[in-house]
Order: C-alpha cells, then sequence, then structure tokens
C-alpha cells in the first residue's frame, strides 16, 4: 500500500498485506478498499487500515552458486534500483499526476538474466462507481456485482435469511465492519446511524415470521407408541431472538413500544412476559416501563407465582416507579425480601421500617414453623445493617451506617422487641447484638453518639453499651441463661468494654456449673472464663475464695487452677492438673510446672525471699509424690522435668514407680534413648562439648534394671536392646537364664 507524497518522491511505502494463497488479481474500490482474488478462487475485500505497516521485505530464492539480482518495475515505469536478496526500492517513479489512484495491475520480479521469477497479475475493472469486477479465465470472463452493506442486508432479507440478517446487523452496530459506505467510524454516531436500519430489521423479521408461522396439521397421522419429540414453538423463538437483539443493539425501548405492541396483537402478550423473565432474573434488562411491569406482576400474581414477581422486584431498577404501589404488592403477598429491596433501596432509604413490618408479621402468625422463618429472617436481616451491608448486594453508604446503626440498636433494645426476640432465639440475638460491642467500627458509632439535646430531639440515638448490659441483665432468666452467660464472657473477654464486677461474676459462676459438653465445647467455655476473669481488674480475696469453691466442683480445671495461682496455692494446683477429667488439661502441666517454677527461682534471687524457697521445695517434693501419675501422662515429658528440676535425680523417681513395673520400664527407656542420643551428638562434634561424654554414661544398674524389666514384661524386646547397648555382660546373662530368654543368651 502507497501513500502520496507532496513533494518529488511521488509514492512511498505505508502498509503491506499477506495473503494466504496466491494472488492472481487485485483492485482497489475506493481509498481504504480493494479486493483480491486468489488461486483457490476466493474473493476478499480488505481494508487497508487494518494491513500492517511500513515495507514487507523478503527473500529471492537463488540457485546455489549463482549471483542472481532482480529487479522491481511498475506498470509502465522504469525498472527501479537493482539490488541483491531483499528488495530495497529507494525512490520509486511514479507520479500521482501521470497514473490511476487504483496503483499498479502488474508487478513483474526478475532475475539477472532477465528471466521472470514471480508475476503479479492484475485484472481488468472498471471505475469505482460500477462496483463491478471483471474476472478473465482461460474459457470463461464473470462479472461480478459488488453489492453495498445496505443491499447486502436486503437481499438476505428477500431470500428469507433471517438469522445472517439478525447477525450482520448486531455486526454492523457493533462496529465489527470498518470502512462500509455511509457509516460513521465514531462509536456513538454509528449507534444513532444505524438505529432506524435496526428498528427496519426487526419489523420485518417479526412481520415475516408471525406471517409464515406454521398451524398444525390435521391431516397428519400421529405415529402409535412414539412420542413426539419436545420442540421450542416458532413463536417462542422469534420472541427470544427479537429480546437478545434489541438487548444487543441497545433498542429496548424499541422492544417496549412496537415490539410490545405488536406481540399483544399477535395474542403472544403472556408469550412475551415469560420470555422476558429469565432476561430480567440475568440482569440483562434492568429497565422495563411501569405498564409492562405492573402487567407482569399481574399476570404471575393470576397465574399463582408470587416467587417471581419477588425475583422480579429485586432485580429490576425501580426509580421512576410507584413505591407505594409495589409496597402494596409486597404486603398483600408477604414478599419480605422484595419488601426489604423496595424500602432500603432508591426514595424511601428507610431501613427500620422493614423490621417494623416482619415484626409484625411475625406476631400476627399463627403458623409455628412459619413464624420461626420469619423471625430467623428478621435476625438476619438485622446482622446485615449492622455488618453494613445492604440487601440483596451492596454496601449501606457510609454517611448513612452511623444512623442504621443507632437506629437499628435502638429498635432492638425497645422492651416489646428485647423481651420478645430474646425469648424467640437468644442465642441468634445476642449474636447480633455482639457486633455492636465486638467490632471496632460499630462500637465507635455506639460511644461517641451525640448527647440528647432538647432542642434536636429527633437526632438518632440508642443506649450505651453500659446500659445495653444493665437491660440485658433485668431480663436474664433461666431460659436464656446459657446464651447470656456466654455473651458477656465474649464481650468481657476483650476488654474493649467495661462490664460491671457483678456482671462478670454472676456470669463466671453461671458458667462454672456443672455440665455435660462436648470436648470443643467444653474447651471454648473455658478459654472464655479465663479470658474474662483475666480482664476483670476488680476482683478481691472474697470474690477468688467464691469462685474457687465453685470451680473446685466442676470440670473447668484450668479455671481452677487460674484461681489457686491468684492465691500462690501451687500444690493444689497440680493436684488440680492431675485430676482433671480431660486427657489435654493433664498434658498441660509440665510446661505450667516450668512456668512456675521459673518464676519462683527468679523472686528467690532477686529478693532472697524465704517464703518463695520454702514454697518451691513444697512444690518439687509433691511434684515427687506425684511421680507415678506424671509418668502416666507423659513418661518422656516427665524425664525431662526430672532432668531440669532434679539434677538427674532418676534413681529416687524409679524408686518411686517401684511397684508399677510397667511405669518403671517406660521411664527408664525414655531416659536411656535421650542419654543415647546426647551421646551421639557429643561425638559428632567433640570440641564443641569437651567433657561431656562422661556425663552423659548410662550407669550400669539403670542398665541392669532396664534389662530385667524387659525379661519380665517384653521379653522378645531383650536381644534388641543387647545388641544395641553396652552392658554388664555377667548380670545380665545372669537374668537372661533366668527369664530363659534363649536368644538373649
Amino acid at each position: 500500500c502507497w501513500s502520496i507524497d507532496e513533494g518529488e518522491r511521488g509514492y512511498s511505502y505505508a502498509a503491506h498485506y499477506v495473503a494466504d494463497n496466491d494472488i492472481l488479481s487485485l483492485g482497489w474500490l475506493s481509498r481504504d478498499i480493494f479486493y483480491t482474488f486468489d488461486t483457490k478462487s476466493e474473493l476478499k475485500l480488505i481494508f487497508s487500515g487494518y494491513m500492517a505497516k511500513g515495507r514487507y521485505h523478503f527473500d529471492i530464492e537463488e540457485p546455489i552458486g549463482s549471483n542472481a539480482e532482480a529487479s522491481w518495475t511498475p506498470n509502465g515505469a522504469r525498472p527501479g534500483q537493482k539490488y541483491r536478496g531483499q528488495p530495497a526500492i529507494q525512490n520509486p517513479v511514479l507520479n500521482s499526476k501521470k497514473y490511476e489512484m487504483s496503483l499498479v495491475y502488474h508487478t513483474y520480479l526478475r532475475d539477472s538474466n532477465g528471466r521472470g521469477r514471480l508475476c503479479y497479475h492484475g485484472t481488468v475493472k472498471s471505475s469505482v462507481s460500477t462496483r463491478k469486477v471483471y474476472l478473465p479465465g482461460t474459457t470463461s470472463f464473470s462479472t461480478l456485482n459488488l453489492l453495498s452493506w445496505e443491499e447486502s442486508l436486503n437481499l438476505a432479507m428477500k431470500k428469507g435469511e433471517w438469522l445472517s440478517v439478525l447477525c450482520l446487523g448486531v455486526e454492523l452496530y457493533t462496529g465489527q465492519y470498518k470502512g462500509l459506505a455511509d457509516i460513521p467510524r465514531d462509536d456513538h454516531q454509528r449507534k444513532i446511524k444505524m438505529q432506524p436500519v435496526l428498528k427496519m430489521i426487526i419489523r420485518g423479521y417479526i412481520d415475516n415470521q408471525l406471517t409464515n408461522a406454521q398451524e398444525p396439521r390435521h391431516d397428519q397421522v400421529e405415529p402409535v407408541g412414539i412420542p413426539r419429540p419436545t420442540q421450542i414453538p416458532p413463536n417462542d423463538i422469534t420472541i427470544i431472538s427479537i429480546i437478545e437483539f434489541c438487548i444487543n443493539t441497545e433498542i429496548t425501548d424499541f422492544l417496549f413500544t412496537d415490539m410490545y405492541n405488536k406481540f399483544c396483537d399477535a395474542d403472544l402478550r403472556e408469550a412475551f412476559l415469560e420470555k422476558l423473565e429469565p432476561f430480567i432474573l440475568n440482569e440483562q434488562i434492568r429497565k422495563i416501563p411501569r405498564n409492562i411491569f405492573f402487567t407482569m406482576v399481574d399476570y404471575y400474581r393470576e397465574s399463582d407465582r408470587v416467587e417471581i414477581v419477588e425475583r422480579l422486584i429485586l432485580h429490576l431498577d425501580l426509580a421512576g416507579y410507584e413505591t407505594n404501589q409495589i409496597l402494596q404488592v409486597c404486603n398483600e403477598e408477604r414478599l419480605l425480601s422484595a419488601y426489604i429491596y423496595v424500602h432500603t433501596k432508591g426514595e424511601c432509604n428507610d431501613y427500620r421500617g422493614p423490621l417494623i413490618k416482619m415484626f409484625d408479621m411475625f406476631q400476627q402468625e399463627s403458623n409455628s414453623r412459619t413464624q420461626t422463618e420469619i423471625g430467623h429472617k428478621l435476625m438476619w436481616y438485622v446482622r446485615l445493617c449492622l455488618l453494613g451491608r445492604q440487601f440483596p448486594s451492596g454496601m449501606i453508604p457510609d454517611k448513612d451506617w452511623s444512623v442504621v446503626i443507632l437506629d437499628i440498636v435502638d429498635w432492638l433494645m425497645t422492651e416489646e422487641i428485647l423481651k420478645t426476640l430474646l425469648y424467640f432465639d437468644s442465642k441468634i440475638y445476642f449474636e447480633c447484638l455482639a457486633i455492636v460491642f465486638e467490632d471496632g467500627q460499630q462500637a465507635n458509632i455506639i460511644d461517641n453518639q451525640e448527647p440528647y439535646n432538647p432542642k434536636n430531639p429527633n437526632a438518632p440515638k440508642c443506649p450505651t453499651h453500659t446500659e445495653i448490659l444493665d437491660m440485658l441483665e433485668d431480663h436474664r432468666e433461666e431460659e436464656i441463661e446459657t446464651d447470656f452467660t456466654v455473651f458477656i464472657a465474649r464481650i468481657s473477654a476483650l476488654g474493649r468494654i467495661h462490664v460491671a464486677k457483678r456482671i462478670c461474676l454472676s456470669t463466671a459462676v453461671s458458667l462454672l456449673k456443672k455440665a455435660v459438653l462436648e470436648p470443643e465445647e467444653h474447651a471454648r467455655k473455658e478459654k472464655l472464663i479465663i479470658q474474662m476473669l483475666n480482664a476483670c481488674q476488680e476482683l478481691d480475696f472474697d470474690d477468688i475464695n467464691e469462685l474457687i469453691r465453685k470451680a473446685e466442683f466442676s470440670s473447668f480445671a484450668e479455671v481452677h487452677i487460674l484461681l489457686l495461682e491468684h492465691k500462690r496455692e501451687y500444690v493444689r494446683c497440680l493436684e488440680s492438673f492431675i485430676q482433671s477429667e480431660f486427657k489435654l488439661t493433664k498434658s498441660k502441666v509440665f510446661n505450667w510446672i516450668d512456668k512456675i517454677l521459673t518464676r519462683l527461682h527468679e523472686e528467690a534471687e532477686e529478693d532472697e525471699n524465704m517464703n518463695a524457697q520454702a514454697t518451691i521445695e513444697r512444690l518439687k517434693q509433691e511434684i515427687l509424690r506425684s511421680l507415678r501419675e506424671l509418668v502416666e501422662i507423659d513418661s518422656e515429658l516427665t524425664a525431662d522435668l526430672v532432668r531440669r528440676w532434679f539434677k538427674n535425680a532418676h534413681k529416687e523417681v524409679i524408686n518411686k514407680l517401684d511397684l508399677v513395673p510397667e511405669l518403671q520400664l517406660e521411664y527408664l527407656t525414655n531416659i536411656i534413648y535421650k542419654r543415647d542420643q546426647e551421646k551421639a551428638k557429643v561425638e559428632k562434634t567433640p570440641n564443641d562439648h569437651p567433657n561431656k561424654k562422661e556425663t552423659l554414661e548410662i550407669e550400669n544398674d539403670l542398665l541392669i534394671l532396664n534389662v530385667k524389666l524387659l525379661c519380665m514384661i517384653r521379653p522378645r524386646e531383650v536381644r534388641r536392646f543387647l545388641e544395641r547397648y553396652e552392658y554388664p555382660l555377667a548380670e545380665c546373662l545372669a537374668l537372661c537364664e533366668e527369664y530363659n530368654i534363649k536368644d538373649a543368651q
């Protein structure tokens, strides 16, 4: 493709096009469009604006050993500069005044000997205005008429090729074709230009389809016993096609005026409403005229399908509709979701109205199952508002959210509402209320609300956190006690909201009552109690004593231990660990012992505190007395404990376990295994552990005792033990003979 220079150059390279097949002929139809005819007998129309910018370089195939050269000769012009390998025309001689705008008809590539290597053969064509192309063949001469886009549409409509017509209409509207005559390149202008054409297409299509709709044939015999295949009625296909076409070409206003009237005239109004519904639910159509909307509402109400009415309301933009009329439909058909949507969107912007409506329906409902559904939907909506979310999607605007929070909480704490909903489902009620205590943003809205001002009595206001807790305490009864105490424990544990000591104490006492709980629920409640007690800084000596008496007979051993720690009664703490009915709680005793002994040693060293030293000795004595129980809990951790705090007093521990050989063996096995591991580390890096190897040698009496216990309890493991460790030969052989362990002997 060449562009015209005003100077002496004449033409210069602008772009190039590479065809899939060899081109036999080429001709320009306008400044921007040309056609090609190739060896596959394919005629193509090409828009020059889509061509690749710049010059195309290609290699000439040269025979081996030759110095082939090629020259480029335009139509009737003198040959250009010769080149080797690639064309490199710098200044082709073409004068725009002398030659046609359709450019060249023939291009030849010759080698240095003048033999033709490639031939670019153009074809004869008439002027652009006639839009005819002549294709000369070896035995025939063909004339082709090039149709404009309007002529193509009209021809396809005459042939009844409506699917092609509709597709071409959408493609023209969306700008998939470029360089067409009389179609603006600007998107907005193109769409304005095409809309009358599209309306003409759709009118022709519906007239054709309605005229040619096939009536059922009465002379056709139905085969017996063979069901007919289910097919979509032709009219339904027509309606769906028209709806999709109008959506894709953005002429839905035409769909709901001219087309809707045509459907009504053809007695297809109900079919149109049925086919329109999925496009609304899929949100391809968000706005429909008011009269059609209420026609749809009446149609689905009459056919007893009010659930579709609710879905339509939820998926349509209702701006400009009569809100009161829609709310009346929602009231009559009990469409709660739609009622919420209409109240909180658009002009109403009322978040409290749906609560009042649902609460009235809840109280008036006689069917218990339906009443439960309404109640749960009400609480779900409360939670949605407190979290700042709109229904069915989106977020409440920031400018409205603080007012919504205060309004919802004020409504929840109204005497009648509080009493009704609290005893309807206390767990869900407290879950909702916890949002304004636990979440920082919602809690701040309540904390920072303006005090009551007589000059502005309508300003949004709700009870403070303390007032809410006092009101809940006034309604505290046995049937909601469990959920109430868990709620108080949750908000107290955070430490963000001050909870009165009397409420904390009563909550702790209530939670400490004996109850059968699943392990996970038990662990969750115990954690809450501990967090609540740690957060409550006002407990005095009498409070702690009262709680200890309650915790002592409960299953919450860790709570009991926490309270005893406040009184420094560590021996009782150890007993509580060991006596716990939960294995997980028992396993925590070793970390607790390390923590307490470390703390006491620090106290004793800092202040030379004799009381701390005495407490250490008492606790250590209790640990030694409880060795059997500790070994049962975890023998390996017990061995580590003794090694750390009792300076390897393993013999004393073993003597304590003398009456329980199984525990003795387990404890000994762990000691020997641990020392064996440490010894291996020292042997690998002896320089890092000087003089430590001797301290890790296992005493002979421990080895002998271990062999004896193995002979008694696990005779099959004796040989493996003797193969691994060095041992006193005579004593161990005697034991093997005594217990008749043949393979070990």
